[in-house]
């Protein structure tokens, strides 16, 4: 039975960690994820980057463009819908105008999905400009919010600056995922800069001399993707020194398959490593001429806190936590 999976008792119980369920596999390594992870940008192709506060027009097939003036859609009574872009602190701003119907639904749904491709950090839909919203036409965008490249750390889809009687029919569309909706762009743009509170991320490890290698780049990923390479780079740097030294450990004195856990919780990144082995080492300085044996003690330098639990089976966890 994998370490922290539900049915086992014998798991360490501490505040740091919670319980959660770590996926077996065959493979010398595999990986169960928690946090959301980012997909490949060539979803629908991509025309491109923007500049901060660029405009852009969307058009799509069957769209009338005049000189200066937004992308129209035709509606399927003849009513106009019109498109129109902007970017602000990285987030994308789609502004819909007039009328989304059955005839004009498919359009947003493309301009959405094409939209999502660009991957960036927000992609926030502005209703203040819908006048009416067709009520069957009205889950497209719960459709495009459980697309799986609109998940953290990938795009986060928010909607903004719904009018009453718009909100309504966003409201009555039931949905598993309901789609987060804010009264303006500038707080939805705030919404979508901020973390979620609580990722997960875990990933399994042969005992082989490859597993330390392995542990680096996972955590760089990860940090990455959770976006902690900003606007302090150093946090990357001391999560993967704390990892290596970990994983090297257990690799080295327990000899069994290691799980890596990484835990965002506020203002902490939690690193844990469990293994099956009975050995518990204590942090000691090194000796100025030594090679090694630096592990536990630069773990203790580089972390606000650590800490060993020792396991039922005979394993134990090792954890740590640094200050963001």
């Amino acid at each position: 039975m994998a370490p922290w999976s539900s049915q086992d008792a014998a798991r360490p119980q501490h505040p740091p960690l919670p319980t959660s369920v770590a996926r077996q596999c065959g493979q010398p390594a595999s990986r169960q994820r928690y946090g959301r992870s980012r997909v490949s940008p060539n979803i629908l192709g991509t025309s491109g980057g923007r500049r901060e506060g660029e405009r852009v027009t969307c058009l799509a097939a069957g769209v009338t463009l005049m000189s200066e003036a937004p992308g129209v859609a035709a509606g399927s009574e003849g009513r106009a819908m019109e498109i129109q872009h902007s970017t602000r602190h990285g987030c994308l701003v789609v502004a819909f105008g007039g009328t989304i119907d059955l005839g004009s639904v498919a359009t947003v749904q493309r301009t959405l999905l094409k939209d999502l491709s660009e991957q960036p950090d927000a992609l926030i839909c502005d209703l203040a400009g819908v006048q009416q919203l067709d009520p069957m036409a009205a889950a497209v965008f719960s459709t495009v919010a459980k697309h799986p490249a609109s998940q953290w750390p990938a795009t986060s889809f928010l909607l903004s600056g719904a009018r009453p009687q718009v909100a309504e029919a966003l409201r009555r569309v039931r949905a598993s995922r309901p789609v987060r909706a804010y009264a303006t762009v500038e707080e939805a743009v705030e919404a979508a800069r901020a973390r979620p509170p609580l990722l997960r991320d875990e990933l399994r490890l042969a005992p082989v001399p490859t597993a330390a290698r392995a542990a680096r780049a996972f955590v760089r990923e990860v940090c990455r993707a959770w976006r902690l390479d900003a606007p302090d780079a150093t946090v990357v740097d001391r999560a993967v020194l704390v990892a290596n030294e970990l994983v090297a450990n257990a690799v080295i004195h327990a000899h069994t398959d290691v799980w890596l856990r990484l835990e965002l919780r506020a203002d902490q990144l939690f690193i844990a490593v469990r293994d099956r082995g009975p050995k518990v080492l204590q942090p000691v300085p090194p000796a100025p001429e030594a090679e090694g044996g630096r592990g536990l003690w630069l773990v203790e330098q580089l972390g606000r806190a650590w800490g060993v639990h020792p396991a039922r089976d005979g394993g134990k966890t090792v954890w740590c936590a640094l200050a963001l």
